[in-house]
């Protein structure tokens, strides 16, 4: 994490490779079964994405992403406990109807508990995981 984050190519280059690498590490890691990587794909951080996954063709893994949504008050009382500031809070609420056309299965995490919503993802990865095979 750098703070403040500065979105200029420098550090774009820098967060693609530190991603890149770290994934890498945990993905060929043979003890691990399952690598959650949570990620906001608003701004730049989907062309990120995109060239994180690139860098990741030549090893194999099963990629299931999932959607984690909540309603509008929800959001901003989650990120008002988290003390954000009025116009960050401003700027994801104006970004969050990017996340309505993802292709990915969704949770709305709004009601659920921790416990629900993780069993919730288990149950995709699993069903994912069954449909590779």
């Amino acid at each position: 994490m750098t703070n403040p984050f500065i979105w200029n190519e420098d550090i774009i280059a820098l967060a693609k490779h530190n991603i890149s690498q770290m994934l890498r590490g945990y993905l060929t890691c043979h003890y691990l079964d399952y690598v959650i990587f949570p990620y906001g794909f608003h701004w730049p951080r989907q062309q990120i994405w995109d060239t994180v996954l690139s860098n990741l063709a030549d090893i194999p893994y099963l990629l299931a992403p999932i959607t984690l949504t909540c309603g509008e008050e929800e959001h901003i009382a989650r990120m008002t406990h988290d003390g954000r500031d009025p116009a960050r809070i401003e700027r994801a609420l104006a970004t969050r109807y990017l996340y309505d056309t993802l292709p990915y299965p969704k949770i709305d995490t709004t009601f659920k508990t921790v416990s629900q919503i993780a069993e919730r993802v288990i149950e995709i990865v699993q069903a994912e995981a069954s449909s590779e095979v």
